[in-house]
């Protein structure tokens, strides 16, 4: 039994260390993304009917953003706090995007 807990006893030495020298190694490089594209369900998503479609009633976003948003949800998404954590600005960029597919989308069909 000794025998076994000294090989668990160094196994787990031998990954604190490893963890104490990643945790401690600090990256320098950035990614610096410009846009984050969400092809996801309904818990990470804002409604791609709500920016075809406009709300026409609450909550639409008044909670958090304290003005009507577009969105089909009254506060943040994972997104969101993606988007926060990634320093993105969160002006209402999924109406304007929504826009311009649309836009070009219906001048490939004209």
């Amino acid at each position: 039994m000794s025998g076994w807990f000294s090989v668990t006893g160094q196994v787990l030495a031998l990954s604190s260390v490893v963890t104490m020298v990643f945790l401690g190694y600090k990256c320098e490089a950035r990614c610096e993304f410009k846009a984050i594209f969400n092809f996801g369900d309904s818990n990470s998503d804002t409604g791609g009917f709500w920016a075809a479609f406009p709300a026409q009633s609450a909550p639409y976003g008044m909670t958090y953003f304290k003005k009507p948003s577009g969105r089909a949800t009254d506060g943040r998404l994972i997104i969101d706090f993606l988007g926060k954590i990634l320093q993105l600005n969160q002006s209402n960029l999924l109406l304007r995007a929504s826009t311009t597919f649309w836009r070009l989308a219906w001048d490939r069909i004209t």
